[in-house]
């Protein structure tokens, strides 16, 4: 039996035996396609060549490329463990024609490979072919009919609708119809009874898709309709995961040895067992080891790829996955602490040598997913807490039903997903109000919506041809409008420009874009901005030119641009000189240049020292005065590009040829815009270093004015400090001085406060009263919060039996209430301080909570103080 390394291996060999190119996988976190967060399918990282924006050489292509589906069109994130094949990351092998073969060609290969390579039986292979669709006058595709037939029977071609059988990229692209190949692995039992063509594309899990061969031949443009593609493609996808599953004799993707190996090593974890078999989709145990086996996945490669958990876009994306895992293995595998880190050395062992990116950055990862298992456990503990107090006030009310808005708060707040919330009200004999959870759920939908949606129009074609860019030489150039489009986002219009040459940067690898003016012999346009898109800068403006079709100078603000570049080089400088204070473990994950922003992402995993950022900014500033020439390589060959020395990151997609950016011992691969040397950077100042997820520190500063401005404001400070303290000669000593003054008369205030808190003790003490045998203290003082509370352990601990404490105190025209119980109380009578103190704290607005002991609430209201204070006394039902 094959292994999965072996059949990818097996895949790769087959098409270059055809004649293909085999290409690396591009990254799963796309960073410079607006239009997407994450790779979804192969054909992602070819869009331009499709569109026709880049060369399309070599023109047979053929790799296995990692994708991630969770949101939008394609979203299989709440079915991943509950059946046998739906996948959160999975791998995409794929073969591409650019304007070579078509439909022969593919449909001839993707049957010699299945069946004369693999051995999979013609038997059991059904194909779909696109009907047609007569409302957009396309025919069914016959062609592709004709070819299946000589190799399949007439009965095993199927008939597909247009949402089976009719690919589109998105709302507007390139679209073609498809041609899916169907795998029945039922047993010959089943068989018998009914054919398998009757379950093609009826989510039976035994009769799946495994291969789509996409015949790309229009473009959807926005008004909804089509027209020809310049040259015909072809872009194929099968699911690794589910081929693997078919040659190994599976009924489940998770019985394979891509998976089998993390749910092992899940069972010698937790001691649970895995059961498998026809029972294991109504097994939450089993559930929860899918879940976690291909989430672990995602999300591994995902921070390889340079995409951290986070709280926006793509980061909350994987945040989300994780936070899934982690609450299937807190619920059904009994895990309260971190777990899931534990499955990355399983990952390495099993991806590593196909995918270097795992072994290189295992630490990270590693730590990465750590924190935050560690973080959304306490998150996780705090929502059930809240869940105990809802539950509670629902059983005081005689209620058994919690309201839809309560679980939202906690899906919304605390990541609970509304499953969750329902499991443990059911056992806690509760239900949910699904429908107003939904509509909920609903309205943010709707809010989030709102906020991002983009009504592109069609591009308008002037003129024929590609965009050239010159920025790298020139800052104005003569130019020409290709074509232009009008884009609609939050009611607010403006136009992109694609120009036939550009000297425009548009934003790409963490630099902004570049900003200036389109003139003509009669008008002069702003770009505002200017963004990358499939390969090229997009201008942006806020109106068209009056002659589209005028002949225009394209002219960079010089200004902001040398700003930009000159922050662009410093982090290049900083790169350096990270690696050679800290070490070469250091490695850059992120960074952001503008005109006046420095800011730089970098791999380490403990707080960089103030000796070792002096040590930073002094290598820096000596290469700055160095002055050392931008020495530019362009359209180097890969390998030759790697024996100068260059530094590649990880998470980036590279070519066959890149550009290679020098300035004395700093060498990286860059497509960015630079200072023509060092010293145009003028000065270089760190002011600040920080963590931004673990093992990830951010380090931001500044460069040429912008660190003059700085100093100017350290002056500043420093003067007017002087002249706080009268010009003192010794401005740190006399500070030290005022420092010293101030803790020792801070010390004897708090020494004032505790024996005025003793004589409150004693006083109230003095005034308790009787009531059933309980003592009964209660009292109203003016004091901070702190010392309020601390007046009522006191009490408590001078009255350990018996005894009821109520101190309502206000400070700043802030209400506070503590109340206190002794042990006894709260076993014998179940008084809760916690519940007493939540339902008083309505009277002075607010609310609060705690343990069954002590509880204390804040409120808005201190003229119903006295009210709370007896409210809690009366639900002591003393």
């Amino acid at each position: 039996m094959m292994t999965a390394n072996e059949i990818r291996d097996s895949y790769k060999k087959y098409f270059e035996s055809k004649g293909h190119a085999i290409v690396a996988s591009a990254p799963m976190v796309i960073k410079d396609d607006p239009t997407l967060m994450f790779t979804n399918a192969g054909m992602n990282q070819w869009k331009d060549v499709i569109l026709g924006t880049r060369d399309p050489e070599p023109r047979r292509r053929a790799d296995s490329q990692k994708c991630l589906r969770v949101s939008g069109k394609h979203n299989d994130l709440e079915e991943v463990g509950h059946d046998t094949y739906h996948h959160t990351m999975f791998e995409m092998l794929g073969n591409w024609s650019f304007g070579d073969y078509f439909k022969e060609g593919a449909i001839d290969m993707a049957w010699e490979y299945l069946v004369d390579v693999l051995g999979l039986n013609p038997a059991d292979l059904y194909v779909t072919v696109f009907e047609g669709s007569p409302e957009e006058n396309i025919p069914r595709d016959d062609e592709a009919a004709s070819y299946w037939a000589k190799h399949v029977p007439a009965d095993h071609i199927i008939n597909g609708n247009k949402h089976d059988n009719f690919w589109e990229m998105g709302d507007t692209g390139p679209c073609g119809p498809c041609s899916e190949i169907h795998v029945d692995s039922r047993t010959p039992e089943e068989k018998a009874k009914v054919p398998g063509r009757e379950l093609v594309n009826k989510d039976d899990p035994q009769v799946i898709e495994i291969w789509n061969l996409v015949f790309m031949q229009f473009n959807r443009k926005a008004d909804g309709s089509l027209e020809k593609l310049s040259m015909n493609v072809i872009d194929t996808g099968m699911g690794f995961e589910r081929l693997v599953r078919m040659l190994q004799g599976k009924h489940s993707n998770y019985d394979t040895d891509i998976f089998q190996p993390f749910i092992k090593e899940m069972e010698r974890l937790t001691g649970k067992k895995y059961d498998g078999g026809e029972k294991t989709l109504e097994n939450n145990v089993d559930v929860a080891m899918r879940v976690i086996a291909d989430h672990i996945r995602a999300v591994a490669f995902s921070i390889a790829d340079g995409q951290l958990p986070s709280n926006a876009k793509a980061g909350y994306v994987i945040r989300r996955i994780l936070r899934r895992a982690v609450r299937f293995a807190y619920t059904f595998l009994d895990q309260k602490e971190a777990f899931i880190y534990k499955l990355i050395p399983t990952l390495i062992a099993e991806m590593g040598e196909a995918y270097p990116e795992l072994p290189a950055q295992r630490e990270l990862i590693t730590r990465v997913i750590k924190e935050e298992e560690d973080s959304f456990l306490r998150t996780l503990d705090r929502g059930i807490r809240m869940l105990d107090d809802s539950m509670a006030a629902l059983k005081a009310q005689g209620k058994t039903e919690l309201a839809g808005a309560d679980a939202f708060k906690l899906f919304d707040t605390y990541g609970f997903p509304l499953d969750l919330t329902e499991l443990i009200c059911r056992e806690n004999g509760f239900t949910v109000d699904e429908d107003s959870f939904n509509v909920e759920m609903q309205k943010q939908k709707e809010r989030a919506r709102n906020a991002a949606a983009v009504e592109n129009g069609d591009w308008m074609e002037l003129k024929a041809g590609e965009q050239q860019f010159v920025g790298y030489d020139y800052s104005e150039y003569e130019c020409h409008i290709l074509r232009y489009r009008q884009v609609t986002q939050k009611k607010s219009t403006f136009y992109e420009l694609v120009l036939d040459y550009t000297p425009f940067y548009g934003e790409m690898g963490g630099q902004v874009g570049d900003q200036g003016v389109l003139v003509s012999e009669n008008e002069t346009v702003e770009i505002i901005d200017t963004k990358r898109e499939n390969g090229q800068s997009i201008h942006i403006v806020k109106k068209l030119p009056q002659d589209l079709e005028a002949d225009f100078m394209a002219c960079v603000d010089t200004d902001k641009r040398e700003a930009s570049a000159a922050n662009h080089t410093a982090t290049h400088l900083l790169d350096y000189a990270l690696k050679q204070v800290l070490g070469d473990h250091v490695e850059q994950k992120g960074s952001f240049v503008s005109p006046d922003t420095l800011r730089f992402d970098f791999a380490h995993f403990q707080k960089v020292t103030d000796e070792e950022l002096r040590q930073v900014e002094r290598l820096v500033n000596d290469m700055i005065r160095q002055d050392l020439p931008l020495d530019e390589h362009r359209d180097t060959p890969m390998e030759e590009a790697r024996k100068m020395g260059a530094i590649a990151l990880f998470g980036e997609k590279y070519g066959d040829k890149v550009r290679v950016v020098r300035f004395g011992p700093s060498c990286e691969f860059c497509g960015g815009i630079h200072a023509r040397s060092t010293g145009h950077i003028g000065m270089f100042k760190i002011v600040s270093e920080a963590s931004v997820a673990a093992g990830i520190r951010r380090i931001e500063a500044k460069t040429g004015r912008e660190t003059e401005e700085l100093i100017y404001q350290m002056e500043d400070l420093e003067r007017a400090l002087e002249s706080l303290f009268n010009n003192a000669k010794d401005l740190k000593g006399t500070i030290l001085k005022y420092i010293n003054e101030h803790d020792q008369l801070k010390k004897q205030v708090e020494g004032f406060q505790q024996q005025a808190i003793e004589a409150a003790k004693n006083k109230l003490l003095s005034q308790g009263r009787l009531v059933n045998g309980v003592k009964v203290f209660t009292t109203v003082v003016y004091v901070k919060p702190e010392n309020a509370k601390d007046l009522a352990f006191k009490v408590r601990a001078a009255e350990p039996q018996s005894s009821l404490c109520v101190i309502g105190s206000i400070f700043e025209g802030k209400p506070m209430l503590n109340v206190a119980i002794s042990d006894d109380l709260v076993k014998d009578h179940q008084l809760n301080a916690g519940q007493m103190v939540r339902e008083a704290a309505r009277l002075i607005q607010g609310g609060g909570g705690g343990q069954p002991h002590f509880a204390n609430a804040g409120g808005k209201n201190p003229d119903g103080l006295s009210a709370a204070i007896d409210k809690v006394v009366e639900l002591a039902n003393l």
